[in-house]
């Protein structure tokens, strides 16, 4: 964990030790895992029909830049081209689905073929224009992507 931004979680993977060979795949496998585990907690024990937490994660890969901000409360947090597509990817995914960038999924491919991974299509992304993406782990049905952020183009 590097640090929480307002309802957001930012972690990183491959930043101290070489991680080169599985860094893409063990973030991918993390973010399903934590929103599988999220869409079976109950928001409320003692009142189930207030339903489930439902949350979504977004990922992407690339160079950052780290630092620390602040001279009296000093803390560490990441920059970059990299963070803030993955911010996008969050942004612009659905509710209980994990959604990462083309480049990242090139390499999770690589790193391991067990991931399952569903192009999306193009997304249009602040910032960036029409990027590719791809659904990590299973694809949320058409009308509730659409409903992420408007109409894909494929």
């Amino acid at each position: 964990k590097i640090e929480t931004i307002g309802d957001s979680y930012l972690c990183a993977t491959n930043l101290c030790d070489d991680q080169e060979g599985s860094h893409a795949a063990v973030l991918a496998r993390f973010a399903s895992a934590v929103v599988a585990a999220a869409n079976d907690a109950l928001v409320d024990p003692d009142c189930p029909e207030r339903g489930k937490v439902c949350i979504q994660a977004g990922i992407s890969s690339g160079p950052v830049t780290a630092c620390l901000i602040g001279t009296k409360n000093v803390k560490y947090t990441l920059l970059g081209d990299t963070v803030n597509v993955a911010s996008r990817m969050e942004s612009t995914c659905c509710a209980g689905y994990v959604q990462c960038s083309e480049v990242t999924a090139s390499i999770i491919r690589h790193q391991d073929a067990s991931v399952e991974l569903f192009q999306r299509g193009y997304v249009e992304v602040k910032g960036k224009g029409k990027m590719t993406t791809f659904w990590i782990g299973e694809a949320p049905p058409p009308e509730a992507a659409a409903a992420a952020v408007g109409p894909v183009t494929h």
